[in-house]
């Protein structure tokens, strides 16, 4: 039973002085509900397989949810086997008008909320964010963003690439305000998170550049390897006016 729709937090509030709050938010939690007088609770509406072992949650946080800047991240809590396990995730999607944020994880070997998030959990399970945290941010990063048009060098290992992605989507919205390279690392094609995506993103404002140990493909653009100070070199041009 959802009861998003039926309550409000006003009704909620009441609830709770007369029954108690923690009596109130336990039986919300029991109805499946993010309706909280305390904690930002998000429900997962979507996931998306990304890669073989890597996922991205689609999350609708209750009205407690404050925001959030690209390039930041936040503390996720999922219960497993009733044990409430916390762990800090970027979001990878920019903010946006529909309220719902985006959160990638791939999963450890001994991760274990990584590989319980990829392998097991489901449509419609309440989560708990957290604080959110992080300065790598354009308000922070590029204070004159508008008024000089910045080189930016994004450099990304792997799941890495998540805060960048949130930052790109950002510049995206903002109709390219600065001149972008992102370097994303990986072991193999097949590893590399938000490929196809990034590749539609190109343009003369931004370029996406793949850096893999195996399977690389030369023709197309690709660098070959592990990122060493040449690679970087060569794509940012002239480091002393890029920010890394």
């Amino acid at each position: 039973m959802r009861t998003n729709s039926q309550l409000s937090n006003k009704v909620v509030r009441g609830l709770s002085r007369i029954l108690g709050q923690e009596f109130v938010n336990f039986w919300l939690e029991q109805a499946g509900s993010t309706v909280s007088t305390d904690r930002c609770l998000a429900e997962v509406v979507r996931i998306d397989r990304e890669t073989a072992d890597a996922v991205s949650l689609w999350l609708r946080p209750n009205d407690l949810f404050k925001g959030f800047e690209a390039g930041q991240h936040v503390n996720l809590s999922v219960t497993i086997d009733s044990v409430v396990h916390t762990r800090s995730y970027s979001f990878s999607s920019a903010p946006s008008t529909n309220g719902l944020v985006r959160l990638t994880i791939k999963q450890t070997a001994t991760g274990v909320v990584s590989r319980y998030v990829v392998n097991q959990l489901a449509l419609g399970t309440v989560l708990e964010l957290g604080d959110v945290f992080g300065d790598m941010t354009l308000a922070h990063t590029q204070p004159n963003l508008h008024s000089q048009r910045p080189t930016m060098l994004l450099l990304a290992a792997g799941s890495g690439v998540t805060p960048m992605i949130s930052l790109i989507e950002e510049l995206e919205a903002k109709g390219w305000p600065a001149d972008v390279t992102l370097m994303s690392w990986a072991r193999n094609p097949e590893d590399v998170l938000f490929d196809a995506a990034l590749k539609a993103k190109t343009n003369k404002h931004f370029k996406y550049v793949r850096l893999l140990e195996n399977g690389a493909n030369l023709a197309e653009g690709d660098l070959a390897g592990r990122p060493s100070a040449e690679q970087f070199a060569a794509l940012a041009g002239t480091l002393e006016t890029t920010d890394v």
